[in-house]
């Protein structure tokens, strides 16, 4: 909130406006319930922003791995037909 306000002082904008800026923001926060979590992560470096998506989703990366090697261990066995009957819905 202080970037705003620093940013409307030194662009001299008339108070009718800075007040309509002001309630914005207040409902932006409440509505966030605090941070824009992806307007912060997109002004990080990219490689930092890909290590703390990969963090926030290990669970997810974890479970693909999984379905992963079950796939490939049917497939060795030669079961494989049920899993595509269950991909495709047949």
């Amino acid at each position: 909130m202080r970037n705003i306000e620093w940013w409307m002082k030194k662009r001299h904008l008339p108070i009718g406006f800075r007040q309509r800026v002001r309630n914005y923001e207040r409902q932006r926060w409440a509505a966030m319930r605090g941070v824009d979590e992806c307007e912060m992560v997109q002004n990080l470096p990219e490689g930092l922003r890909r290590d703390i998506k990969y963090h926030l989703c290990l669970d997810l990366v974890r479970q693909v791995r999984l379905i992963v090697m079950i796939y490939y261990r049917l497939k060795k066995k030669g079961r494989l037909i049920i899993t595509m009957k269950l991909v495709n819905g047949d």
